[in-house]
């Protein structure tokens, strides 16, 4: 063999290695990682919404209504109306929200990424919700 057959070969016997090297970073989640990244990314936004503030809260819950177009459906004209919410009371009507959006979804015969319920846990309500649990349980 030439030195440039073996320069290639060996380019390519280590790019094989990093590849492997990285698959194997990635499938147990070491960090630096991007499921590693991914998984710190969601603990700060639960960390962050068990501090948060209700009326920070309210603010989020408000935007993600107007967002997704549910002005109208169940609790959501007193979410957007009210100024005076308890943790408890919150995480009552974002429950009562998503049992409305479950039931319009259902009747519309809606699933998958077109339906209500995708867009509630994908705007993070169903996040909140977990958080006001938490808040709540103590």
């Amino acid at each position: 063999m030439t030195g440039v057959e073996l320069f290639f070969l060996w380019l390519v016997v280590g790019l094989a290695g990093l590849f492997g090297l990285w698959l194997v970073w990635e499938r147990f989640g070491l960090p630096g990682s991007i499921g590693w990244r991914a998984l710190r990314s969601v603990e700060r936004n639960a960390a962050r919404l068990r501090r948060a503030p209700i009326a920070d809260l309210l603010s989020e819950v408000r935007d993600a209504i107007r967002g997704e177009r549910w002005e109208q459906i169940g609790p959501a004209p007193a979410l957007l109306g009210e100024d005076q919410w308890t943790d408890d009371r919150l995480l009552r009507a974002l429950d009562e929200l998503f049992a409305a959006l479950c039931a319009d979804d259902e009747s519309k015969g809606r699933s998958g990424r077109a339906s209500n319920y995708f867009e509630f846990h994908d705007c993070g309500l169903a996040a909140m919700c977990e958080a006001l649990q938490e808040r709540t349980a103590r």
